[in-house]
């Protein structure tokens, strides 16, 4: 998370982050290792870079995302999501210890993202 802070201050100095930023931030860290571990089997093909991806058993983007797996039948890499609240104008990881599981979280996602189901 500090590099992608760094670089951010760097290159969109006094610009917000959204999102996206973080996104791309993940895709390109994804990509970047299957492209590696492709060229390291000697198979830098498509089909080479995408039985890396399978390969993908919880990749660690650095707290960006939660751990990602890529199976054969399953290319979506995770269903879960890293929650973040606002403490004293500073982001920091919501603590899912204090989750009372009322749903309002749920209820007021803007793009439905966030469901409740039962453990």
């Amino acid at each position: 998370m500090k590099k992608i802070v760094e670089s951010h201050e760097k290159w969109h100095e006094g610009e917000e982050g959204t999102n996206v930023y973080v996104e791309g931030w993940v895709n390109i860290l994804c990509v970047g290792e299957a492209l590696i571990m492709a060229a390291k089997a000697g198979n830098l093909t498509p089909g080479g870079i995408r039985d890396a991806f399978e390969q993908f058993r919880n990749f660690d983007t650095g707290g960006l995302a939660p751990p990602l797996t890529f199976t054969k039948t399953d290319h979506r890499g995770s269903m879960a999501a890293k929650i973040y609240q606002v403490k004293d104008g500073k982001m920091e990881g919501f603590d899912y210890e204090h989750c009372k599981g009322c749903g309002i979280c749920a209820s007021i996602c803007p793009v439905k993202c966030i469901k409740m189901e039962k453990e």
